[in-house]
């Protein structure tokens, strides 16, 4: 069991994580003159793995699925990784559990290999265009 004041902030948490949907649903206008554009692409001149991605959320939901694939086609595994997060915090503020924990946990045991494979992603997008 947590605590309240964990309990409070997986609240927020989820809250913060789930909003981003609507966020970049709401921001899609902007998209292109407001956020600012990804770093490594400024520097390299090549998109990197998660380029597009907020668009491509944003498009997805607006309903234009085939959109988003366009632009990223990550979106979805993006998408579905927060909405988990998002709806594991909610439910440990409802409910008093520790599932977040638990989840960090597989990161800490797996995030090496995850950081590793992005890498090469993103080398292997910026060597084959």
């Amino acid at each position: 069991m947590i605590d309240r004041a964990a309990r409070r902030r997986r609240f927020v948490l989820g809250l913060a994580l789930l909003g981003a949907f609507p966020l970049a649903g709401l921001l899609r206008p902007f998209l292109g003159s407001l956020v600012p554009g990804c770093s490594f692409r400024v520097i390299t001149g090549r998109p990197c793995i998660f380029c597009g991605l907020t668009r491509a959320l944003a498009s997805a939901w607006h309903g234009d699925v085939t959109g988003a694939f366009g632009l990223n086609p990550l979106w979805g595994l993006a998408a579905l990784a927060v909405m988990a997060t998002g709806l594991a915090a909610l439910r440990d503020a409802a409910q008093g559990t520790d599932h977040l924990s638990g989840l960090a946990r597989v990161w800490d045991q797996r995030s090496w290999v995850i950081i590793g494979a992005l890498a090469l992603a993103t080398l292997a997008r910026v060597l084959l265009g």
